[in-house]
């Protein structure tokens, strides 16, 4: 599309030029600055300001670009003859702040809006938003270039511990222009995809490849096959992966992937960990609302917290788009006979309530097609909640939901005075008025009448006084368990990786043992006959891992020491947190071939049981270890069910190129016992040592087998090995290796190796010698009761 590009860069190049236009603050400050676009098109910047390099707006934290005068703050300006078509707002930051400009004229609005959505939708890999930000974070002096030194102090920020020469060398085979001694972007990129060789993805591409440097289109057809555990791929499909990610022109024309085009599949979106097919809605959207997880806002107008913080209807529009599907709204009586919403008591600024019910209109199905429900608080008298029913007739008309709607229904169930009037401040309902309600009303206004289909809103009133219901739609038994959106924080993350599973539209579909029978989730088998999941994570390395922002201990300008920490949420029986060792320093630079790696690199597995996998939750951590603790680098969760198996890369939240390079296997349980004879012939003289194994209970039959009892056959007997070394001290692993025997049919005794793992099904399947003054004996083996006090 030649216009279309010819169009963006000439709205590209007139941001960067700059416009004058007026920057809207408060109830009434207008300020004229010059708003420009920086040469990177990594950041918004504008001038004259006290905070000078600090007056800012980087690409990546915009949320939206709004025309028009749609935010508070522009409809505090509405009396002073603005021109809409002049006027637009950047949402950005972690509380959604606007941004409010107006200028000189409609075209040059237009400009702007334009060229920020063609920034936030994406431009090219090499020209990405992040090396843009980090090229332009990295130029100190600002002349649009790097020195030596800079990009020194780059590397230190981005924790790459390599030596002084070996950049030295890779900045100036990166250097090509006759500028020498800096490095332009363009130079940049490529010094950036010198250090950004990965060992692991290298190991990896040359098992595939039969070590030549490149994979052929079989080995790209097996690899997709046997570890992505992708079905029915093609030579062209395996072409088609040649032709978008392979960089080098000979190799396309061999049709060879080399180590840069198989990194940089493995680093796209085919390579990560979450199923694609899970961004768009997967479920069976068709049941009755009370058999869905529904995604809920508490206080949704606040910005902050309940006391002090301010009133916005912006908040409305973001945590609708961010796929919210039940918001609240508190209602009090305001001035000049309009309803207001503000969180009484308090000192929080108030909005008026047909403010919110327009917003809510407006962004209510911008992302999802899935009904919204308002939780009404309501505290209005009588002529106020008339108010409140003509904003939401008027403004919501024909998508609002009526339908079964009992006018002389109370939210507890009381009736009313049939003696009230219509004029009446309050409403009096007595206890004498109360009177039970027959089957026939309750499923009336049951939810599992709700069926899930369509735009349409539902009223969920919560009647803090006694006031008459004219308006009372749908009301609920049940009050929705909602988030502060306004509150980043574990429990927002662990809300949206549950509801990102199913197209983040809001609904979740429960599993059908929670929605047919009654369910114990403390139980230690809570679904008894039902098969279980596991997950075997094999975690490699990680990339380009940022500086803690709160470190203990400061700017201590160390390199930081990563361990990863994966934790499992879901049932009571299933939550379990566990990580890998620390990295010290870093200092994981290895040489293999041409290949100098910085990632810090593990190669632990971890070995985790699901009961009831369809609510499991497993969140990745990446912590920096400290003398005195431990810093937060970054985490990402996802729902177990959108996991893919294979090497995956695990992208951290909020960090463009940060990740976690891990290997995922899932296996169904199916409850059968594999017993595992494995002879024993070494006494441990210390009785605190323990050996653990994650598969299942591990017992001792008599004193010379092991028996191991795993709920599945193990496909895999390294991995089994390795997780069950994890587990053991360097002294108990010695004593292994010297002690521990397989005997053949013969009696031949023949040291530890790989194969001395035995599948069997009886008691003789493996022999011993006994007598050796190392044998294993009950009294001083470890016991059953022992193994399990660990």
């Amino acid at each position: 599309y030649p216009d279309l590009t010819v169009k963006m860069e000439r709205c590209i190049c007139s941001m960067q030029t700059g416009s004058q236009m007026i920057k809207l603050r408060g109830k009434s400050k207008a300020l004229v600055r010059l708003f420009y676009l920086d040469e990177h098109k990594s950041c918004i910047r504008w001038r004259p300001s006290r905070k000078h390099e600090r007056a800012k707006i980087t690409i990546d934290s915009i949320h939206e670009v709004c025309e028009g005068m749609r935010t508070e703050v522009f409809r505090r300006f509405a009396n002073n003859n603005v021109d809409p078509n002049c006027c637009f707002s950047i949402y950005q930051g972690d509380h959604v702040e606007s941004l409010d400009l107006v200028s000189t004229n409609g075209e040059e609005a237009r400009t702007w809006i334009t060229g920020l959505k063609y920034l936030l939708a994406g431009i090219s890999d090499e020209d990405s938003l992040a090396k843009r930000q980090t090229f332009s974070e990295a130029d100190k002096n600002g002349d649009g270039n790097l020195s030596i030194g800079e990009v020194l102090q780059l590397l230190h920020k981005l924790s790459v511990n390599l030596p002084k020469q070996k950049v030295r060398e890779m900045f100036q085979e990166a250097d090509t222009d006759e500028n020498q001694g800096s490095l332009t972007f363009e130079e940049f990129c490529t010094f950036y995809k010198l250090i950004s060789t990965r060992r692991d993805l290298y190991l990896l591409m040359i098992t595939y490849s039969n070590h030549k440097e490149h994979m052929d289109l079989n080995d790209l057809q097996r690899f997709l096959e046997n570890e992505q555990k992708m079905v029915n791929v093609t030579k062209e499909y395996c072409k088609m992966i040649i032709n978008q990610f392979e960089p080098c022109s000979e190799n396309q024309t061999r049709m060879v992937l080399g180590i840069d085009g198989f990194t940089n599949y493995m680093r796209s979106p085919a390579g990560d960990v979450f199923n694609p097919e899970h961004y768009q809605v997967n479920q069976d959207m068709t049941q009755p609302l009370t058999n869905y997880y529904i995604a809920s806002s508490h206080n949704t107008y606040l910005t902050g917290d309940q006391l002090l913080s301010q009133s916005r209807v912006d908040m409305y529009a973001y945590v609708l788009q961010a796929g919210c599907r039940c918001v609240e709204v508190d209602c009090w009586d305001g001035p000049d006979g309009e309803p207001i919403v503000h969180h009484c008591y308090t000192l929080t600024s108030k909005i008026l309530f047909k403010d919110v019910v327009e917003t809510i209109n407006k962004y209510a199905f911008a992302k999802t097609q899935y009904p919204v429900i308002l939780s009404i608080e309501n505290h209005c008298t009588v002529p106020q909640q008339k108010k409140m029913a003509q904003h939401l007739m008027e403004v919501l008309q024909d998508k609002l939901d009526l339908s079964n709607i009992n006018v002389n229904e109370s939210r507890d169930g009381k009736k009313l005075p049939a003696n009230i009037d219509a004029d009446a401040e309050e409403g009096d309902v007595s206890d004498e008025d109360s009177g039970e309600e027959d089957e026939e009303e309750e499923e009336q206004i049951n939810g599992d009448q709700w069926i899930l289909a369509g735009k349409w809103f539902s009223l969920f009133f919560f009647l803090c006084i006694t006031v008459v219901p004219c308006i009372c739609l749908k009301c609920c038994f049940i009050f929705p368990v909602a988030l502060n959106y306004q509150t980043e924080g574990r429990m927002l993350q662990l809300n949206r990786a549950k509801f990102a599973a199913n197209g983040n539209c809001g609904y979740v579909l429960k599993p059908k043992s929670l929605c047919k029978c009654a369910f114990n989730p403390m139980l230690e088998d809570p679904l008894p006959g039902h098969s279980k999941s596991q997950l075997v994570l094999k975690i490699i390395s990680v990339q380009q891992l940022p500086k803690p922002k709160d470190s203990m201990l400061g700017d201590r300008g160390e390199i930081i020491d990563p361990f990863v920490e994966v934790e499992i949420i879901g049932l009571p029986i299933n939550c379990n947190k566990q990580q890998t060792r620390v990295v010290d320093d870093n200092a994981y630079i290895k040489r293999f071939a041409h290949v100098t790696c910085f990632n810090p690199m593990w190669e632990e597995t971890l070995v985790f049981t699901l009961h009831m996998p369809q609510i499991a939750l497993v969140r990745f951590m990446v912590w920096d270890h400290d003398p005195i603790g431990r810093d937060f680098i970054g985490q990402r969760t996802i729902a177990f069910k959108s996991m893919m198996p294979g090497y995956r890369h695990v992208y951290l939240e909020g960090m463009e190129e940060a990740s976690i390079f891990v290997h995922v296997a899932i296996n169904d349980i199916t409850g059968k016992v594999t017993f595992y004879y494995i002879s024993f012939l070494f006494c441990i003289n210390v009785s605190t040592e323990i050996l653990t194994v994650v598969e299942g209970e591990v017992h001792f039959q008599n004193e010379n087998f092991l028996i191991i009892y795993s709920p599945h056959v193990i496909q895999d007997v390294h991995v089994f090995l390795s997780s069950v070394a994890n587990k053991l001290s360097n002294a108990v692993k010695q004593l292994i290796q010297k002690n521990l025997m397989q005997t053949s049919e013969d009696g031949t005794r023949t040291s530890f190796g790989p194969n001395f793992l035995q599948k069997g099904a009886g008691k003789n399947q493996a022999k011993v010698a006994k007598g050796s003054a190392d044998c294993y004996t009950k009294e001083r083996g470890l016991s059953k009761q022992t193994l399990h006090s660990k």
